[in-house]
């Protein structure tokens, strides 16, 4: 079974357009004015921290909840005055929500039944999508007698068997331990890859979300902060929230001292911190973030590491060793060193270090 986007709207039409979404619960603003595009056939998630919105972005899609203000149109349709039956969206949930008292077939034809399809035409669709999501021959099982991440499937072919065009996932790898995580994260991108359909994920885990992504779209206060692809969104973050959030990224607070050859330098009690300009001028108010794994750590100052800072201690992470000093204002960074090297190694607690980057690795952020 191959499922398809909508054959009816233009090559270029956006599965998902949003514009000027906002949604308010009493004084709570759970979306804030959101624009958003997602390209028909990608694997886009929304990232961010609880409470931030995009479950409420999601659902709006959805149909399950009525926006204050704001257009949402799928496949080029306006829809948000429709109801989630009458949507070419599925949903899966974070609870599997699905009937103890049915049988595995049950469940994933139960809602091709509601659409009127023959015994023999449900039970072939549902039987096809089963095998598609890795459960050939579980249909006559209960779901209790299933694994969590089996019960999971069964609630995506559910979804699946009636041919939506937008699926979207609530934080639906949320009950999985860390090891069916993984797996799971793995799976839910190929079977993207084979349907061919849109797929919108709410998460608030990273690394799932670096894991599935063609896009990621950053949620938090109600707003959209910004998107990207995730390599974009890791290494090239625009905005200081994005920096903060995803990955870890030291930050420097303050003014630009002064700007020469396109690179800013912010003062700070170790030293100056660089990053390219960004069209910042001296006086500016601004911050520079750069990740941990491209930070150096030297005993002597030497050019791109002339930042002064105090040794503090040592963690091992398996592949990397993580080291953090401290500035002489006792604020804390953290390096990320490649255990055994000459840098990894017999460091004592109040020793005088030296940190330091190349500029281009680091961020300047005006927001």
């Amino acid at each position: 079974m191959t499922l398809a986007p909508d054959l009816d709207a233009p090559a270029d039409t956006a599965a998902v357009s949003v514009r000027g979404l906002a949604k308010r619960y009493g004084p709570v603003r759970a979306l804030d004015a959101v624009d958003l595009d997602i390209e028909a056939g990608s694997y886009f998630v929304l990232l961010g921290p609880s409470g931030g919105g995009k479950t409420t972005l999601l659902r709006a899609l959805g149909g399950f909840i009525r926006p204050d203000a704001g257009t949402v149109r799928l496949a080029g349709r306006e829809v948000q005055d429709l109801p989630p039956n009458r949507r070419p969206t599925g949903m899966v949930f974070q609870s599997y929500a699905l009937f103890p008292h049915m049988s595995v077939l049950g469940n994933v034809a139960y809602g091709l039944k509601l659409r009127r399809l023959s015994a023999e035409e449900a039970r072939a669709r549902a039987e096809a999508v089963l095998a598609r999501v890795g459960l050939d021959g579980y249909g006559e099982r209960r779901v209790w007698e299933l694994s969590g991440g089996q019960q999971q499937r069964v609630q995506l072919a559910r979804a699946l068997a009636l041919e939506p065009r937008i699926l979207l996932l609530d934080e639906p790898l949320a009950a999985l331990d860390a090891k069916l995580r993984k797996e799971m994260c793995y799976e839910l991108k190929h079977l993207q890859e084979q349907v061919g359909i849109t797929f919108v994920h709410v998460t608030h885990n990273q690394e799932e979300a670096m894991t599935v992504a063609d896009r990621i779209a950053l949620i938090s206060d109600g707003r959209l902060v910004e998107s990207g692809a995730p390599k974009e969104i890791y290494e090239r973050p625009r905005r200081r929230f994005t920096a903060e959030f995803v990955g870890e990224r030291n930050l420097f607070d303050g003014r630009v001292a002064a700007v020469e050859d396109g690179i800013a330098a912010i003062e700070t009690p170790g030293g100056p911190a660089l990053a390219p300009a960004e069209g910042a001028a001296p006086g500016a108010e601004a911050a520079i973030s750069v990740r941990s794994e491209r930070l150096t750590l030297s005993r002597e100052p030497r050019p791109g590491a002339a930042l002064r800072a105090e040794w503090r201690e040592r963690v091992y992470l398996g592949l990397v060793a993580q080291h953090i000093v401290a500035l002489p204002d006792g604020r804390e960074l953290s390096i990320r060193i490649a255990p055994g090297g000459p840098e990894d190694a017999g460091w004592s607690a109040g020793e005088l270090c030296h940190v330091g980057w190349d500029p281009a690795d680091a961020r300047l952020h005006l927001d």
